[in-house]
């Protein structure tokens, strides 16, 4: 529904179904009402929204030793307006983690949607800085049953240092010319990038090509 568009009920049937489809709203209707002059009408929009602060964990323990813990927490609904706030931390037997995420899925008021993640990663023995995660996305989602085309571009960028371990230290392997004993471990960038477009057709029936 926009503003002095004629009342259409499929509209706001649609719009009541992209609303429920976000998990933090336990209600969403849209009702015509009367409006200040004849002939006019004024589409109230009524909501209940959950908890929305989230906190997630995720752990590798092998016997009694912790191998692998992360944290997550983020605000799935910051100031009410479906902004996602995030917080990210991490460790494992070399590593720590620490770092941060936003998501802005009405940028500026618009139908663009903007994420982007950062963390950085540094060595819990030595202090030193290893590498870190650098995410960003842009969106333009197929959002209603009106709209033709979608499309998004991703971009992921990973820079760190690989450790095989095995029973709680770095695995030591045997070079095949020398037979010398070296670390399971390397240096590692990553980076990838992808873009995408989709286009919608019909009304009763859809079909998408991307």
């Amino acid at each position: 529904l926009e503003i002095n568009q004629p009342w259409d009920g499929l509209l706001a049937l649609e719009t009541e179904r992209n609303l429920r489809a976000y998990l933090f709203l336990s209600i969403a209707r849209v009702i015509p009402c009367k409006g200040s002059e004849p002939g006019k009408v004024v589409a109230l929009i009524v909501t209940k929204d959950i908890w929305s602060l989230r906190p997630g964990f995720d752990f590798v323990l092998v016997g009694p030793q912790l191998q692998y813990l992360a944290l997550m927490f983020s605000e799935q609904n910051f100031l009410g307006r479906r902004k996602v706030v995030g917080i990210d931390f991490a460790l494992d037997l070399a590593t720590y983690l620490a770092g941060q995420r936003y998501r802005d899925p009405r940028l500026f008021g618009s139908r663009l949607s903007l994420g982007e993640r950062f963390d950085v990663i540094w060595n819990k023995n030595s202090g030193a800085l290893e590498g870190g995660i650098a995410q960003l996305s842009f969106e333009k989602p197929i959002y209603s049953l009106a709209t033709h085309w979608g499309w998004g571009a991703y971009f992921d960028y990973q820079k760190n240092i690989y450790r095989q371990f095995a029973g709680g230290t770095i695995l030591s392997v045997g070079a095949p010319s020398t037979g010398e004993r070296v670390l399971y471990q390397y240096r590692q960038e990553i980076l990838e990038t992808k873009a995408e477009l989709t286009h919608s057709w019909g009304d009763e029936y859809k079909l998408q090509v991307g």
